[in-house]
C-alpha cells in the first residue's frame, strides 16, 4: 500500500517530515511501516542549518539502496551526487567529505576514512556467473566536454596522498600505500598493470634511458619494505 503526498508544496522541512510521520503511523501494521510515495518530493533543511539524518544506536547506518537489482541488461549507478558551481569565483568544491575521527583522550582499534568493497557472492560450491568485464575498487577519472580552452594552474591527479601528523608513536611507519598479503587461493600478478609502453612514464626500451646505470651514478632512491626490510630502487636524472 503506499499514498502520495498532497498536491500543495511545502516549503518547511519541519512540515514535511511531521507529514511523513503522520502519514507512516496511519500505514503501521503491527509495528511495521509500509511505502509512502515520495516520488514528487525535495526535502529541504531550514535556512542556515545543515541536513542531518542520524541513526539512534551505535550498531545501525543509514542504509541507501541496498536493494536486489533484477535488470540483465544496461549500466546502473545506486548513488548520485552532482554538485554543480554555476558563478564565476575562486571556490573550491569536494563532491563527498568523509571524516571519521577519535575524540580527544578516546583510543581504540583501526580509523579508516572509506572502505570500499565490491563482492563476488556466493555459497561453497554454488559460485558462478562470469564478468565479461572487470573487477575495479576505485576508478578515477577526470573528464571534460572534449573542448579544450580552460587553464589549469595547479596540477591534475588521479590520486592526491598528504599526511599532517604530529610526532605520535607509529610503530608500523607511515606509508603511501600499504600492501597486504593476498587472501584466498589466488595472490598478486604484480604491482602495477600499464596498458602499453609509454603510458605513464612507463616505458619498455632497452638501453633506452638518458642515463646509462652502468656508467652514471644514481640521483636517488625509492625505499620500499617488503616483510619488514627495506629495499632501494634507485633512479637517475634525465638531464
Amino acid at each position: 500500500m503506499s499514498r502520495a503526498f498532497p498536491d500543495y508544496r511545502i516549503q518547511n522541512f519541519w512540515e514535511h517530515l511531521r507529514w511523513f510521520l503522520d502519514e507512516s503511523l496511519s500505514l503501521t501494521t503491527g509495528g511495521i511501516v509500509t511505502t509512502v510515495d515520495i516520488s514528487a518530493l525535495k526535502i529541504f533543511s531550514p535556512a542556515a542549518q545543515h541536513f542531518k539524518i542520524e541513526t539512534t544506536d551505535d550498531d545501525k547506518n543509514v542504509r541507501i539502496q541496498s536493494r536486489d537489482y533484477a535488470s540483465t541488461s544496461g549500466e546502473f549507478s545506486a548513488i548520485q551526487c552532482k554538485p554543480n558551481i554555476t558563478t564565476q569565483g575562486t571556490v573550491t568544491i569536494y563532491g563527498m567529505e568523509i571524516s571519521p575521527r577519535f575524540a580527544r583522550g578516546a583510543g581504540g582499534n583501526t580509523l579508516v576514512g572509506i572502505r570500499s568493497t565490491p563482492i563476488l557472492k556466493g555459497a561453497s560450491g554454488t559460485v558462478d556467473g562470469t564478468l565479461t568485464g572487470d573487477i575495479r575498487v576505485f576508478q578515477a577519472e577526470v573528464t571534460d566536454e572534449n573542448v579544450a580552452g580552460r587553464t589549469i594552474t595547479g596540477v591534475v591527479s588521479m590520486l592526491w596522498c598528504w599526511h599532517q601528523l604530529a610526532s605520535h608513536t607509529f610503530t608500523g611507519g607511515i606509508y603511501v600505500m600499504d600492501l597486504r598479503t593476498a587472501g584466498g587461493g589466488k595472490g598478486w600478478d604484480g604491482f602495477v598493470n600499464v596498458q602499453a609502453s609509454g603510458d605513464a612514464g612507463f616505458s619498455v626500451s632497452s638501453d633506452g634511458m638518458f642515463r646509462d646505470p652502468e656508467s652514471h651514478t644514481e640521483a636517488g632512491y625509492v625505499t620500499i619494505t617488503i616483510a619488514g626490510t627495506d629495499y632501494e630502487i634507485p633512479f637517475y636524472a634525465s638531464s
